[in-house]
């Protein structure tokens, strides 16, 4: 019975080891990984306002690249067969297909590798995109803009600006100098 119980505080504290010591990979650090893993020719590169590339050869094999927000790509979940290769696929949340990745020699273990690294790399960038645009001060961000307000606030300051409605239109008050003249607060989007 103790040496049980010694055994399996030992596996415990050895587990505990492993998981402090666990290395969390960067976004960049993780791009690098699947590159390596990716059939040659073949390079994904990502930029800090959420864009992802990819550069490959088509069917004719003639150069092509594809950039996508990674807002606009759905997180791969699983590996397919089709044309003698494992693949990944990036698809549109409307299920369109808009790149297979495979690896070199296209075998199911290696794909599913990809597919755990691509999985990893989203949840970074995901998380990296959602934070960017929590500290976006544009009063006409989807997160900071209500249709239905009297005033624009920002979401880094306490201040707004009062508006007034008249016949429709908004107007701010502006100060210019000592003169305080009535603008029209036009944002140049129409209603169809």
């Amino acid at each position: 019975m103790i040496n049980s119980k010694n055994s399996l505080l030992t596996n415990l504290f050895l587990f505990g080891i492993f998981i402090a010591n666990a290395q969390q990979l960067t976004i960049n650090e993780t791009i690098s990984y699947i590159n390596g893993s990716l059939a040659q020719g073949t390079k994904m590169s990502y930029t800090q306002d959420g864009m992802l590339e990819y550069s490959y050869f088509d069917y004719t094999r003639k150069p092509s690249i594809w950039k996508h927000h990674i807002t606009d790509i759905v997180q791969p979940t699983k590996v397919e067969y089709t044309s003698s290769k494992w693949r990944v696929y990036l698809k549109t949340p409307q299920g369109g297909i808009v790149v297979g990745l495979h690896t070199d020699n296209g075998d199911k273990y290696s794909a599913e590798k990809l597919l755990n690294a691509l999985n990893y790399f989203f949840t970074l960038a995901m998380k990296n995109v959602l934070e960017q645009r929590s500290y976006d001060n544009d009063p006409f961000a989807p997160g900071n803009y209500n249709p239905h307000a009297t005033s624009i606030k920002s979401t880094l300051s306490n201040s707004s600006i009062p508006l007034e409605k008249q016949g429709g239109v908004y107007h701010i008050d502006v100060t210019i100098g000592t003169t305080i003249e009535k603008f029209i607060l036009d944002s140049g989007q129409a209603r169809c």
